[in-house]
């Protein structure tokens, strides 16, 4: 079949989310896990790595929502905007084990939330006018906005100064007696009948669908694995957990939370995972699925079955006797971003052929898995630390191989005097992360890069 069109001008979008409304809005792929997220009521935390799309279905259900695709209010807000970081450290000064600070992380996370869907009430147009909210409704949102005001205005400043000014002030005073003017400025009046009148209200507009999602994306910005940075996280959970049971099917709030942030959750026991299991939503991919996406940006408007003949029209059929697709899901992570970013790196090494070869796909191929390692360290350098020079340390693996031979020579790697010297932090936790790389698997040559599959 000859090509109507080259390599060059499919346009891949962005690695990014926040900066491909564009693909997302004209070639969305719609995998297992979307069709799960937009029909399915009371699952509210999203999990998955680093790249797997995420803030891509965040992204998404606004552009739905801002369509009047769906007859619902969007509601999303990263923790950036009220500077979480600033809010979580100012909050560790004032907290120890000898007094209840989950009970503050957790009334921090109730207002800023509350906060947030007040100011939508007030600033939204469409289905929260004043035909549509009951006067009991109304008052608690104006006591809200009126003693509550940090929460309620543009997240920046607001909160992080009421906490400021009480640090400030209660350095001659004990624990037990901060703690208690603490919660008193962040819970200045207690707000069930607020929660309750809310519950009436999404409950009566909504009784069967969704009238508001509510997305906070972003959470593993700037995070530590610091006990406050667990506890804050935990608690947040803990808080949709509890607005889902209370608002209904009428109200979705979806928490994207990068896995392994929620493993070290889960592993230091900040949170307790029975109880949240049913609501949990895991990014899974495969070739099959990444190699669709792909042809989605390809052939947006095309059937997809179309649309994945036209992708294979602009590659070689094999690579060293091995399908195209096999290849790739070998070689490449199976999240979104790195396939965007790989075909992204093709279309420039394939430049002015109109179609990639089977060197070009090799030659992007050994310059992508030499990235990896960076990006291993980047997105597990925190929980398990020096993860690299593990990697380093392999070089004599094949290509390809079983769960059993990496976890042979992991444990025979950890039991190397140098090896444990090197990263005695590492050796520490093998346990955890013999574990989690056989469960992810290894593949490409650990001479010039890796790849996690």
């Amino acid at each position: 079949m000859k090509q109507s069109f080259s390599l060059s001008e499919v346009d891949f979008g962005q690695p990014e989310a926040e900066h491909d409304a564009d693909a997302l809005e004209r070639s969305f792929y719609e995998a297992e896990s979307w069709k799960s997220i937009a029909s399915a009521a009371g699952m509210p935390f999203v999990v998955g790595r680093k790249g797997s799309g995420k803030s891509a279905i965040a992204a998404r259900l606004q552009i739905t929502a801002s369509k009047g695709e769906t007859n619902c209010c969007f509601l999303r807000f990263v923790p950036a905007d009220f500077r979480h970081v600033e809010v979580r450290d100012l909050l560790a000064c004032l907290v120890n084990k000898g007094t209840s600070w989950q009970y503050i992380y957790r009334k921090v996370w109730e207002g800023i939330v509350l906060g947030q869907i007040v100011r939508h009430f007030f600033e939204c147009a469409r289905s929260h006018n004043s035909q549509g909210i009951s006067p009991e409704l109304r008052r608690e949102l104006e006591r809200f906005q009126g003693e509550c005001g940090f929460y309620v205005s543009a997240l920046g400043d607001a909160l992080s100064d009421v906490i400021a000014k009480h640090v400030r002030e209660v350095s001659k005073k004990t624990d037990a007696l901060s703690q208690v003017d603490l919660r008193k400025r962040l819970e200045p009046y207690s707000w069930g009948p607020l929660v309750q009148a809310l519950a009436h209200h999404f409950t009566a507009s909504n009784p069967s669908t969704v009238g508001m999602f509510i997305v906070i994306d972003g959470l593993d910005e700037h995070w530590d694995p610091s006990t406050p940075s667990l506890f804050f996280l935990a608690e947040l959970l803990a808080v949709a957990k509890d607005f889902t049971a209370k608002f209904g099917q009428s109200t979705r709030f979806l928490i994207c939370l990068r896995d392994n942030i929620f493993r070290t959750l889960v592993d230091t026991k900040s949170i307790e995972y029975d109880k949240l299991e049913s609501l949990i939503i895991n990014l899974i991919w495969n070739s099959r699925s990444l190699f669709e996406l792909i042809a989605r940006r390809v052939a947006p408007t095309k059937r997809l079955e179309s649309a994945v003949q036209e992708l294979r029209d602009l590659l070689p059929e094999s690579i060293q006797g091995v399908a195209v697709e096999d290849y790739l899901a070998r070689h490449i992570l199976q999240r979104p971003r790195d396939y965007i970013n790989f075909f992204r790196m093709l279309q420039r090494e394939t430049r002015p052929e109109p179609r990639a070869g089977e060197g070009h796909i090799q030659d992007t191929i050994a310059r992508y898995c030499a990235n990896r390692l960076v990006d291993l360290e980047n997105e597990f350098g925190f929980t398990y630390p020096n993860i690299s020079k593990c990697i380093m340390a392999l070089p004599n693996l094949p290509d390809t191989f079983p769960k059993e031979l990496l976890l042979e020579r992991l444990g025979e790697l950890c039991q190397m005097p140098s090896f444990r010297a090197q990263a005695p932090q590492l050796v520490l936790k093998q346990a955890s992360l013999k574990n989690r790389m056989a469960g992810m698997g290894f593949s490409g040559g650990f001479g010039t890069g890796f790849c996690l599959m």
